[in-house]
């Protein structure tokens, strides 16, 4: 271990120290390097001087030098230390889209024709449907359309006479028709006669004022449902 100088002369030495220290960075920092360029693309960062105490040229005294070694160490790491490299902010090139162009590939191979699509059957059957329908439904609306148009004649007094005089005689000959078939529906039933209903029966008697009756025709037995007792029958009417 390097025995440290004695404490007389050490205060004098680190001002030496400090001379060749600063000395040194002047001479780093005044290179034109570090001249500052027109160009506004590039910038850097000023640093900060360095500061230092107003009464750190005074020698210190004898009995406060006790860490004066320690601070002689570290200004000679801190001149040993390389310089700080400034990144300059470059701006990054422009890359420029290249357009490619490719030409059409050529083959020999001979091209399949195109084949229609097979319809089914059903499928024009129904177009073929509603083809008809449609001709039918625009052949309908003419009609229609030329019935709505067709001029009215007014009917002169002598075609009046004529068409009640034919009207007349077209309702006498329905009258005719409906008498007739009248007649022959009487004969019919007087060959064959409806052959009377004897079985049992139930007539319901209602008059305003009196009271409401059910008789009972042509039964061998009185239903078991008017014998039950009093009671039950008002139960089963609830």
């Amino acid at each position: 271990m390097a025995s440290l100088p004695s404490r007389a002369n050490r205060g004098s030495r680190i001002n030496k120290l400090i001379g060749e220290e600063a000395e040194a960075d002047e001479t780093f920092w005044s290179h034109e390097v570090w001249n500052e360029s027109e160009d506004e693309d590039y910038s850097s960062e000023a640093e900060e001087e360095d500061v230092v105490d107003s009464d750190f040229d005074e020698d210190e005294a004898p009995d406060e030098a006790v860490h004066d070694g320690e601070v002689e160490l570290k200004r000679r790491e801190k001149a040993s230390r390389p310089p700080k490299q400034l990144h300059l902010h470059r701006p990054l090139p422009r890359t420029i889209p290249r357009t490619v162009t490719r030409s059409p590939a050529t083959s020999n191979a001979p091209v399949a024709p195109i084949e229609p699509m097979a319809v089914r059957s059903s499928t024009v059957q129904k177009r073929f449907l509603s083809h008809e329908l449609q001709q039918k439904y625009t052949e309908e609306a003419r009609n229609m359309h030329e019935k709505a148009t067709k001029v009215v004649v007014r009917m002169t007094q002598e075609q009046l006479l004529k068409e009640a005089v034919l009207t007349e005689v077209q309702n006498t000959a329905s009258l005719n028709r409906l008498e007739r078939l009248e007649e022959e529906k009487r004969l019919v039933d007087e060959i064959t006669p409806k052959t009377k209903y004897t079985g049992p029966m139930v007539r319901y008697h209602s008059a305003i004022g009196k009271p409401k009756l059910i008789t009972f025709l042509n039964v061998d037995e009185f239903p078991a449902l008017f014998k039950r007792p009093k009671h039950d029958h008002h139960s089963l009417s609830r």
